[in-house]
C-alpha cells in the first residue's frame, strides 16, 4: 500500500488488546503503524507525547474519545463496539465526535474498507482503459489482416469476411459496454442504476422484470410456477453488496443469459462499483449533514478562516452577532463581518495562530456589539504541516465581567461595613457622654444665660452625630445581611441619599426629596439595590456638572401604584441625545473615558432590578429632565 502516503500512528484503547490481534497481524505489514493501551492513563500520555493521526477507543473508554477530541481536535477518532449499544455510541459521538463506529467482527472488511476503496476503484478504471486499447490495437491489426487476405486465394475471401463480422461484433459489443458504464457511473440513486439497467438490457435480452436488491449475501429466489429467475452476484474487492435479479416467464432466458454471460458479468461488475459509490457518497452527505448540524448548534460565535482571514464556515451564531445572513458572510473578511472594521479588530492576535501553528488567546472587545469576547484561535494543518485554516471561536464574557466587577463591589462594601461598623463603636462612647453631660447642663442653665445657646448647639451637634453613626451602623448590618431579606424602600433610599448626600453639596447641587410615609416593603439584597441606585444618582451627579449655567438640581421620589414600588430618580443635567436612549443600558457603553469609566454602572443597575423582579426605564419629561424610573415588586410583610 506504498501508493497511500507515509506511516500512519494509530493509538488503540481497549479493555482487551488480543481482541485486536487478528487485525493487527493483517495490517503488520502496511503503512498503519499500531500503539495499544489498555488504561487510559498510559494512552493519554502517549496521545500527548506522540500525537498520534488516529485515536480507536472500547466501550469502556468513552470519557477518553473526549480528552482526546480536547487534546488533539485534528486526530481522527473510531469506536470500537461488540455488543452495538446504542447509547455508547450516542456517548461516544457527542462527547468524542468520533468519524466512524467500527463493529469487532470475525471479518476485517471494515478495517480494510476505507484503505481499499480508492485504490480499487483506481485499479477498475486502469482495466477498463487497457481492455479499450487492447481492442482497438486488435481491430487495428485485424483489419490491416483483412487488407492482406483481399489479395490472397478465393478460397479464404469467405473466412475473412467471417472474421470481419465476427470483428464488427466485438466492436459493438466494446461500444455498448461503454455506453452502458458511463450511464452508470452518471447515476446518483440506485432506482435510476435500477431503470437504466432495465431498460437497456431488455434490448438485447427478453426477460419481465429486473430487481436490484442490496444486503443479501445469499440470494432469495421467490419461486413461482412457470418463471425463470437467474441471480447475478454483487461483489465489489472482498465485499458482497448483493444481487440483480432477471425474471421471466421465456423459456430461452437462461439459454439467452449463457449466450451474454460475459457481458452480464462485466454489467454486474460495474453496477457493484457504481452501488459502492453511491453508498460512500451517501454516507458522506449524512455525515456532512451531521456535522452541519453541530456546528451551527454551538450557541457561541464559531467561523473558519482562511489565510486572507476571509471566511470559509460560520455557524448560525456567527450570522446572529454579526447580524448578516449566513450565506452572505462567506468570503468576507472577518473583521469586516465582525466588527465592520476595516482592520483587524481591537485585541485580535489571529494573525499570530498563523505563524506560531498553535491555538492562540485574544481578549476582543467589540464597539460594534457593545460586547467583549475572549476569542481563541485553533490552527488547522494540512499534511504538509502548514496552518491552512483557523478556527475562531468567541466566548461572551460581557456578563461575567459584570459580574466579576459586581463581586469586587460588593466585597468592599462589606469591608467597608465592617470598618464602618468599628468607626461608629469607638466614637459612639464618648458621644453619649459629651450628649449627656450637654443635656445634664442644659437643664442646670437658664435660657436667658450666655452659655445656654452654646450648650443647644453642642447637643444639636451630638445629635446630627448620633444620626450619622446610626446610618454607619445600619450600613454594616445590611452589608453582612442575608442574601435575601425583607426590607424597607424608605430604608434603602436613605442609605444611597446618604452616601451621595455629601458629594451633591460639595458642588452645590440642589438634592430633594418626596417619599411617601407609608412603609413599603420589598424582598431582596439591601447592598444590591442601594448600589443600583447610587450607580444612577452618580451618573445624574456627573450630567448635572456638565451644566455651565443654572441651577443644578436632583430629585428622587418614591411612591406605590398599586402592586409596584416606583423610584423616579430625576436630574436637569445635559439631556441624553435621543438616539442614546436606547443604548445606555449597553455594557461597556459610555460617552466618557473608558478607562476610568468603562460603562458598567447603568448596566449593573439594570441587571440588579430585573433580577430582584423589577425594570428600569429612562425617558425625557416636558421639562427636558432626564429621568430613571425603578419598578420593583411590593412584598407583604
Amino acid at each position: 500500500m506504498s501508493h497511500l502516503g507515509k506511516e500512519v500512528d494509530v493509538l488503540v484503547l481497549t479493555d482487551d488488546p488480543q481482541v485486536l490481534y487478528p487485525y493487527l497481524n493483517y495490517f503488520e505489514k502496511s503503512r498503519f503503524h499500531f500503539s495499544c493501551f489498555h488504561d487510559e492513563k498510559s494512552a493519554l500520555n502517549f496521545l500527548k507525547k506522540n500525537l498520534p493521526h488516529i485515536v480507536m477507543s472500547g466501550e469502556g473508554f468513552i470519557p477518553f474519545l473526549k480528552s482526546a477530541r480536547k487534546i488533539l481536535p485534528t486526530c481522527g477518532r473510531i469506536f470500537l463496539t461488540e455488543e452495538h449499544h446504542l447509547d455508547k455510541i450516542q456517548q461516544a459521538i457527542n462527547y468524542g465526535d468520533v468519524y466512524r463506529v467500527v463493529s469487532l467482527t470475525p471479518h476485517v472488511q471494515d478495517f480494510k474498507k476505507a484503505l481499499e476503496d480508492t485504490w480499487e476503484y483506481q485499479k477498475l478504471l486502469n482495466e477498463n482503459q487497457q481492455l479499450l486499447n487492447k481492442a482497438q490495437e486488435q481491430s487495428h491489426e485485424l483489419n490491416e489482416a483483412i487488407k492482406n487476405i483481399e489479395y490472397s486465394i478465393e478460397e479464404r475471401s469467405r473466412l475473412l469476411e467471417e472474421s470481419h463480422l465476427e470483428i464488427s461484433q466485438t466492436e459493438a459489443e466494446l461500444s455498448y459496454l461503454n455506453k452502458f458504464m458511463r450511464h452508470i457511473s452518471m447515476a446518483m440513486t440506485l432506482e435510476e442504476v435500477e431503470k437504466w439497467v432495465e431498460s437497456e438490457l431488455k434490448k438485447i435480452i427478453h426477460f419481465d422484470s429486473l430487481i436490484l436488491s442490496l444486503d443479501n449475501h445469499k440470494p432469495y429466489l421467490e419461486k413461482k410456477l412457470g418463471e425463470f429467475t437467474v441471480a447475478f452476484p454483487l461483489v465489489y474487492g472482498n465485499k458482497h453488496l448483493g444481487h440483480i435479479y432477471l425474471k421471466g416467464k421465456n423459456e430461452n432466458l437462461v439459454e439467452r443469459v449463457h449466450q451474454y454471460l460475459g457481458f452480464l458479468q462485466q454489467v454486474a461488475h460495474n453496477i457493484a462499483v457504481t452501488v459502492d459509490r453511491i453508498s460512500v457518497f451517501n454516507k458522506a452527505s449524512e455525515n456532512k449533514r451531521a456535522w452541519e448540524a453541530t456546528f451551527d448548534a454551538i450557541v457561541d460565535p464559531v467561523s473558519i478562516l482562511n489565510k486572507n482571514y476571509e471566511v470559509v464556515r460560520a455557524n448560525r451564531a456567527y450570522s446572529t452577532v454579526s447580524e448578516e445572513k449566513l450565506q452572505d458572510v462567506i468570503g468576507k473578511k472577518c473583521f469586516k463581518v465582525f466588527e465592520g472594521r476595516t482592520s483587524f479588530c481591537e485585541g485580535c492576535y489571529m494573525s499570530h495562530a498563523f505563524d506560531a501553528g498553535q491555538p492562540i488567546l485574544s481578549d476582543i472587545v467589540s464597539q460594534k456589539q457593545k460586547r467583549k469576547y475572549k476569542a481563541t484561535s485553533y490552527p488547522v494543518h494540512d499534511d504538509a504541516g502548514s496552518v491552512k485554516f483557523i478556527v475562531q471561536y468567541y466566548k461572551d464574557i460581557t456578563r461575567e465581567l459584570e459580574y466579576k466587577d459586581q463581586l469586587i463591589r460588593s466585597e468592599k462594601t462589606a469591608e467597608l461595613g465592617i470598618l464602618a461598623g468599628s468607626i461608629a463603636h469607638e466614637i459612639n462612647n464618648p458621644l453619649g457622654g459629651i450628649l449627656a453631660f450637654s443635656q445634664i447642663l442644659k437643664a442646670e442653665l437658664k435660657r436667658s444665660d450666655e452659655l445656654y445657646k452654646d450648650i443647644v448647639d453642642i447637643e444639636r451637634a451630638c445629635l446630627r452625630c448620633k444620626d450619622i453613626i446610626d446610618n454607619l451602623l445600619n450600613f454594616a448590618r445590611q452589608s453582612q445581611a442575608a442574601e435575601s431579606e425583607l426590607h424597607h424602600l424608605q430604608d434603602i433610599i436613605r442609605m444611597s441619599i446618604s452616601l451621595i448626600e455629601y458629594q451633591a453639596k460639595h458642588y452645590n447641587i440642589e438634592f430633594s426629596k418626596t417619599i411617601a410615609s407609608d412603609p413599603i416593603y420589598i424582598k431582596g439584597n439591601f447592598n444590591q439595590l442601594w448600589q443600583a441606585i447610587v450607580n444612577i444618582l452618580e451618573n445624574a451627579i456627573e450630567a448635572v456638572l456638565e451644566k455651565k449655567t443654572g441651577k443644578k438640581i436632583i430629585k428622587i421620589k418614591l411612591s406605590k401604584k398599586g402592586s409596584m414600588a416606583e423610584i423616579s430618580l430625576i436630574n436637569n443635567g445635559s439631556p441624553i441625545p435621543r438616539e442614546n436612549l436606547g443604548k445606555i443600558f449597553n455594557p461597556l457603553y459610555t460617552t466618557k473615558d473608558p478607562d476610568t469609566n468603562p460603562g458598567l454602572g447603568l448596566s449593573m443597575s439594570l441587571n440588579i432590578v430585573r433580577d430582584h423582579g423589577g425594570n428600569l426605564t429612562v425617558f425625557q419629561n416636558k421639562k427636558r429632565e432626564t429621568v430613571f424610573c425603578i419598578h420593583l415588586p411590593v412584598a407583604k410583610k
